[in-house]
């Protein structure tokens, strides 16, 4: 199984942490962040897809062609922005199968990335409290499957945690762009969602590492599990 690990953004939020290192080459504890998203993937996975834009050299230059027992391919972002456009950079390089789709710069549990990828179509969701206001919430119906996205939501609201299972089905549809003009995957997802169940799956445990802050939670939740 193939897995596609989006590695391209800036991390403006992050300041000067980031001017000369690539976000996922932050350190937690000892580690980059994104080594402790290879440590993370299920065995199933025996290629990686990483896709790099930013800084993409330094991040080649770290974990070479093979990490952790993963052949590695790098993709470079072309032109579209986002995570769709990121996804859409690495479409010729993914056969027939299913394949996952994460962060390079959240932390992952390999107990709950071993439950997403027995799904065929699938979004990762975390419950946060309502008064985040850094992410949409998402909507389910009857029957656990994704059917759409709100800004607000009452006491709390499940959130995408940017771990997807998907299969080429989704290269049907158009892209969509969001506001800051960049195409977003989720908006795209919901697309598919429409004509295709897609499984919303909890996850127990999850960081998203977009700030400053985000770090040192993430920091804490190693120390607390070693």
């Amino acid at each position: 199984m193939q897995a596609i690990i989006l590695a391209a953004g800036r991390g403006i939020r992050l300041g000067s942490l980031t001017e000369n290192t690539p976000k996922p080459l932050l350190k937690i504890g000892e580690k980059p962040i994104l080594q402790h998203v290879f440590e993370s993937l299920p065995s199933e996975i025996d290629e990686v897809l990483v896709v790099v834009k930013y800084l993409g050299n330094k991040i080649k230059e770290y974990f070479g062609n093979n990490f952790s027992n993963f052949k590695i391919q790098y993709v470079e972002q072309g032109e579209m922005a986002g995570t769709a456009g990121a996804l859409w950079s690495a479409r010729s390089w993914l056969d027939s199968k299913p394949f996952l789709v994460i962060n390079s710069d959240d932390l992952y549990s390999l107990d709950d990335l071993q439950i997403l990828i027995k799904h065929d179509l699938a979004i990762g969701l975390y419950s946060v409290e309502a008064a985040d206001g850094n992410f949409y919430g998402v909507r389910l119906d009857g029957q656990g499957n994704l059917c759409g996205f709100e800004k607000e939501a009452a006491d709390k609201k499940l959130v995408s945690t940017g771990a997807y299972m998907l299969d080429q089905r989704i290269f049907n549809y158009a892209p969509v762009k969001i506001k800051n003009g960049e195409y977003g995957l989720p908006q795209t997802l919901l697309k598919l969602a429409l004509d295709y169940p897609v499984s919303g799956v909890m996850m127990k445990n999850w960081f998203s590492g977009n700030t400053t802050e985000d770090l040192k939670k993430m920091e804490k939740f190693l120390k607390l599990n070693r």
